[in-house]
């Protein structure tokens, strides 16, 4: 889970500059690590956001035990495993990526909430190996299996 207080205590961003956040260490935990260009950041996660976020800059990059959690630069939120593989994109807070880029949203996921909730948008997209996420604009939430077939849907 991507804890949105992050962004306002981190202090050096992935690509080593600093952000506009008052240095407050003490509330790092011991398993968190602030991730800078000293620390060897992440190709594949900058990559990624080159290719799916191209008007968003990496603003903060924390590594969590084995995941990365990301905050670019127009509050869009990402979680990474060890590998650097997404596991979760929140654009709910987000001022430019207003919607998960459709290059990452699976084909049938995509279809059915096309289908089913026409003009509403997916905003967070969750994805664990067994199962797939998905929060759409209106705040309904939509659980798919591994074969994407609907699990359950519940209203906020």
């Amino acid at each position: 889970v991507l804890i949105p207080v992050c962004f306002v205590l981190v202090t050096v961003a992935c690509n080593g500059q600093k952000t506009n956040a008052s240095p407050d260490l003490a509330t790092v935990t011991p398993t968190e690590t602030i991730v800078s260009a000293s620390t060897a950041e992440p190709e594949q996660i900058v990559a990624f956001v080159k290719q799916y976020f191209p008007k968003a800059t990496i603003s903060s990059c924390i590594k969590d035990g084995n995941e990365y959690e990301v905050i670019l630069s127009d509050g869009t939120q990402l979680e990474f495993d060890r590998s650097c593989v997404w596991k979760e994109i929140d654009c709910s807070h987000a001022t430019v990526y207003t919607a998960v880029p459709a290059g990452l949203v699976p084909a049938k996921i995509s279809s059915h909430v096309t289908s089913k909730f026409a003009g509403k948008n997916i905003v967070k997209l969750t994805r664990d190996g067994r199962k797939w996420d998905v929060e759409l604009s209106s705040g309904l939430e939509i659980e798919f299996d591994s074969n994407f077939n609907v699990r359950e849907v519940d209203v906020d």
